[in-house]
């Protein structure tokens, strides 16, 4: 339960003013959980969505109001991952030259780029979709993160991720994906856009893998967001 409370602490911004030790290993292992940190999330926006839609608030503006939610919510703490990811990916520089352009503080052409691609992306497909796959699709991104921590290996001698990436192997992910399954039972009609986002969040993995030899808190971040856009894209597509 400290340990559940803590990964709300540092992946959200509920306020829970709860002091607990931090164990670098326990909260490793514990990752496997986002998904249930997707899931409230996911429930926050779901009640500001029912709100919004009570007071007869139009619907681009509804879709506005729960993605700044989401950014609220998480402190747009993936979001700066896919700032800094696309930064150091898209410079074409060495390895080494990529994480550190990752780890500067500055962001570059890229990385806003990527910003307003992805801020925009996913605006349009919050309008384009109902909120029961917009609050899954918060879940799965979650569920991308332990598949990539799970068959990675830290691209740096130390950082902030390094736990979450350090304590999972093919166990946690297949843990993480029991908990979203059972999830996902409810919504049986999705289940598909969790096997096609899987594989696409893989892809993206492997790619990440090859130009930096691994993988950081910002590539992590980078696929939860998004495998949060692709889910809502074949939700999109399909039906």
């Amino acid at each position: 339960m400290k340990e559940f409370i803590l990964l709300i602490q540092f992946f959200t911004r509920i306020p829970i003013k709860s002091k607990i030790d931090y164990d670098e290993e326990k909260y490793g292992k514990s990752t496997y959980l986002l998904p249930l940190i997707g899931l409230i999330i996911g429930g926050i926006v779901f009640f500001v969505y029912e709100g919004s839609s009570y007071a007869k608030i139009p619907m681009y503006f509804i879709a506005f109001i729960c993605l700044v939610s989401n950014i609220i919510l998480t402190g747009a703490l993936h979001l700066d991952g896919v700032a800094d990811t696309c930064d150091g990916l898209f410079s074409y520089r060495t390895k080494e030259r990529m994480l550190e352009i990752m780890k500067d503080s500055h962001i570059g052409v890229n990385g806003v780029i990527s910003l307003v691609i992805v801020i925009l992306g996913k605006g349009l497909l919050y309008f384009s979709v109902e909120i029961i796959p917009i609050v899954l699709s918060i879940v799965v991104g979650r569920l991308a993160i332990i598949m990539s921590a799970s068959f990675g290996e830290y691209a740096r001698d130390k950082g902030m991720a390094i736990a979450i990436i350090k304590y999972n192997n093919y166990k946690g992910f297949l843990k993480s994906l029991l908990i979203t399954i059972l999830i996902f039972l409810c919504f049986k009609n999705y289940l598909i856009n969790i096997i096609l986002t899987l594989i696409f969040a893989y892809i993206i993995h492997i790619n990440i893998v090859r130009k930096i030899d691994g993988i950081t808190g910002d590539t992590l971040g980078f696929i939860c967001e998004i495998s949060e856009i692709f889910f809502l894209f074949t939700v999109l597509v399909i039906s």
